[in-house]
């Protein structure tokens, strides 16, 4: 494993900081707002002008925490992209170090990609939507619905190249003995809840209940993700 400088350790925590942070405030925000607005994925099927308008009614109040909820995501997402870089830095004398530095940036990209649709889809529906008939909102009903189901599918693939990503980070700190084991344990069990989450994901799209998916969603951005992040740079400040 390579050594690491100050300025790279300096970085190397500046980025870990905006991950575990912005995950753990987004989470909160996520975990509010989820309280108050609660519609299973399976209704964005529906044609019903009764659900369309009960969605809106409800969702529109939320509608600029959303904005800052996702842009915060956003920029946890891309943080993680420059993360693997980190990872490939210090392991770059293991092929596995490039799988890492590939898997980040693919998941990382993935979500970040989710995060701007979404926060673009609720900057209109917070700054622009007029509350119109059910016919005015039609067609942002008819879009959120697309962008619903383009964004799980992109989240369960970004989710699994994470989980890829953060195994190979495990085995080859496993290899090599660096890091504390108990850093090393949570790694796995990082690896294991963002596993559990793409089957979650995909499960949802088939009718399962959206609760296991948001138990996990909660437990990865507001407890595991900051503590992980943080512990990682107590961890590369003694290296």
């Amino acid at each position: 494993m390579q050594a690491i400088s100050q300025r790279m350790f300096f970085y190397s925590s500046l980025l870990l900081a905006i991950y575990g942070t912005f995950w753990l405030i987004g989470g909160l925000f996520y975990a509010y707002v989820g309280s108050n607005v609660v519609f299973p994925l399976q209704t964005f099927l529906s044609s019903s002008t009764t659900t369309i308008q009960a969605f809106f009614t409800l969702s529109k109040p939320f509608a600029n925490i959303y904005v800052l909820i996702f842009s915060l995501f956003a920029l946890a997402d891309l943080s993680l992209v420059l993360i693997g870089g980190v990872f490939y830095y210090l392991f770059r004398d293991s092929y596995k170090g490039v799988i890492i530095l590939l898997c980040l940036l693919i998941g990382g990209g993935f979500g970040t990609i989710v995060d701007i649709f979404l926060l673009s889809y609720w900057h209109v529906i917070w700054a622009v939507l007029p509350n119109g008939s059910v016919n005015t909102l039609l067609p942002f009903w008819n879009s959120l619905g697309v962008i619903e189901y383009f964004t799980i599918w992109l989240s369960a693939a970004g989710f699994l190249m994470g989980t890829l990503g953060y195994y190979s980070i495990y085995s080859v700190a496993q290899e090599k003995q660096v890091f504390s084991k108990s850093w090393r344990y949570l790694t796995l069990f990082s690896t294991f809840l963002s596993g559990l989450s793409v089957i979650a994901i995909i499960l949802s799209l088939f009718g399962a209940s959206d609760l296991f998916i948001g138990i996990l969603f909660f437990i990865a951005t507001v407890i595991i993700s900051p503590l992980w992040s943080y512990w990682t740079i107590f961890e590369l400040k003694k290296l």
